[in-house]
């Protein structure tokens, strides 16, 4: 209502009050009062009035029914768009609103595929498992079946895996991509002996199995294997030999997928740049104990490792300790020798750390620097580009 209207029915109120009132008993003041009050209160509660008459559905007013291809469509629009927190909101809402629906294992999949997108690993996590297996009748296999299997000689790294979800019913698309997925959110969340283990029940599940579809599934999950040890060689805590391990075993994976799917995986090309990288290990790579005993002259660790400006600074440092400590001495001044001679001690036993530290900082930036161009050029950091490229 507008403004006009309102105060032509505020006007026409306070005629006809004025009007009633002049034959009572009121006195005039207490009437005015009232006039007032009436005409506020009706000034108040009109527009609440008008919204409450207007939300009110008309008779005859079309609505809008969304059905269950609608709704999944718009949902994997959005998805396609990059906006992957609505598309979990509208396939949240496609699951709720049509259960029966015979693609709400999709649905939940693309729900999974969007919370990893976002980050949410536990969100995502609890969406692959509850798909892989609450539409099947799935049994477990723990870590210690899994060692007593023929598996058992791939030397499992240490780490407290879960219990294992693996299908009853194999074979079907959807269910195998969830569990390649709870394999890969498990590594996202740097759980990758968990990560591992499940990809080992699926080679078990499928040992003894040859079909085409079943072969691809295999050389998946070794191919997957050797992305997960190729990883583990870039942990900074791990020496280089560990390292040189990692990348081994990471291409003995890969020497098992079939003749038939290396050229898809580029095979080839991967154990080429990873014996190139072993090389460069082996030339390059420096010896952090042989660093810790050169650095007995302050700085020599540092030079081994070419990092010639910190071998200047420790030689340059200690050197002058050292001289103030003995022309300090020669003076007879013990107590300003003796605290020069501990403050020396401190640097001296500095340099020694600072030594080994940089051999092993320069292995670690050989192999972060190979790993890097190896990443770039197969482009994915995972396996796990490959199912949501």
């Amino acid at each position: 209502m507008t403004s006009g209207g309102m105060m032509k029915r505020i006007n026409l109120t306070t005629t006809a009050l004025n009007y009633r009132l002049k034959n009572l008993w009121i006195p005039c003041p207490f009437n005015s009062i009232f006039i007032l009050f009436l005409s506020f209160s009706l000034f108040l509660f009109d527009p609440i009035i008008e919204v409450l008459h207007s939300s009110s559905p008309a008779t005859g007013e079309e609505t809008l029914t969304i059905n269950s291809d609608m709704q999944f469509n718009y949902a994997m629009e959005l998805f396609a768009s990059g906006d992957f927190t609505s598309s979990v909101v509208e396939l949240s809402r496609f699951i709720h609103f049509f259960p029966d629906n015979i693609r709400v294992k999709e649905a939940r999949l693309q729900k999974g595929f969007a919370l990893y997108k976002l980050k949410r690993f536990p969100e995502a996590l609890n969406e692959f498992k509850a798909l892989a297996t609450e539409f099947y009748s799935p049994r477990t296999i723990s870590l210690d079946e899994k060692l007593s299997s023929t598996a058992s000689d791939e030397g499992m790294t240490s780490g407290t895996p879960d219990n294992i979800i693996i299908p009853g019913n194999s074979g079907d698309p959807i269910q195998i991509e969830a569990l390649f997925m709870t394999s890969a959110t498990f590594l996202a969340i740097k759980r990758d002996v968990s990560a591992e283990v499940m990809l080992h029940n699926l080679l078990l599940l499928y040992s003894a199995e040859e079909k085409a579809d079943i072969i691809k599934i295999k050389d998946h999950a070794l191919y997957s294997l050797a992305w997960i040890y190729f990883g583990r060689a870039e942990q900074q805590h791990a020496s280089m030999d560990e390292k040189k391990g990692f990348l081994l075993k990471g291409l003995r994976y890969l020497d098992k997928i079939s003749i038939s799917n290396r050229a898809r995986y580029q095979v080839s090309e991967i154990v080429k740049d990873i014996q190139e990288t072993i090389e460069k290990m082996k030339i390059n790579g420096k010896k952090p104990i042989l660093s810790g005993i050169l650095s007995i002259i302050p700085g020599g660790g540092f030079s081994y490792c070419n990092r010639y400006h910190d071998a200047l600074a420790a030689m340059m440092v200690n050197a002058a300790l050292i001289f103030a400590s003995v022309r300090a001495f020669e003076d007879e001044n013990a107590a300003l020798g003796g605290i020069l001679g501990v403050i020396e001690f401190g640097f001296y036993g500095g340099n020694i750390y600072g030594g080994i530290s940089s051999a092993h900082k320069h292995n670690q930036q050989l192999v972060e620097l190979s790993m890097n161009e190896l990443h770039k050029k197969f482009r994915h950091r995972s396996f796990i580009n490959l199912h949501l490229k």
